[in-house]
């Protein structure tokens, strides 16, 4: 399997993976769904204001890594590529692990 076709299907997984996140930007109910699992029926207003900013923080970062992924495909050099291949593999590690 080529590394760029790496790149293209971890820029995919980690956007698929933030999907719910982006969707909570936009739905008010899909965000109340999503808080009500963590904190319960009732949220306070303190909840629902950390809840929208880590959706924000998180989802860009992984917008941001996705971009960062379809970038690495214009590498053209194999020591390039791997050497990149590498430092995403160490950033994405932190990413998942949570």
């Amino acid at each position: 399997m080529k590394i760029r076709i790496i790149f293209w299907i971890a820029a995919v997984s980690t956007f698929l993976q933030a999907l719910p996140l982006y969707l909570s930007m936009f739905s008010r109910e899909f965000k109340l769904i999503l808080i009500g699992d963590v904190f319960g029926e009732s949220p306070s207003a303190d909840a629902v204001a950390m809840f929208d900013q880590f959706a924000l923080v998180v989802g860009l970062l992984a917008l941001g890594f996705s971009f960062i992924c379809i970038g690495a495909t214009k590498f053209r050099g194999l020591v390039e590529l791997r050497r990149i291949s590498f430092l995403l593999f160490c950033v994405l590690r932190f990413f998942r692990t949570s």
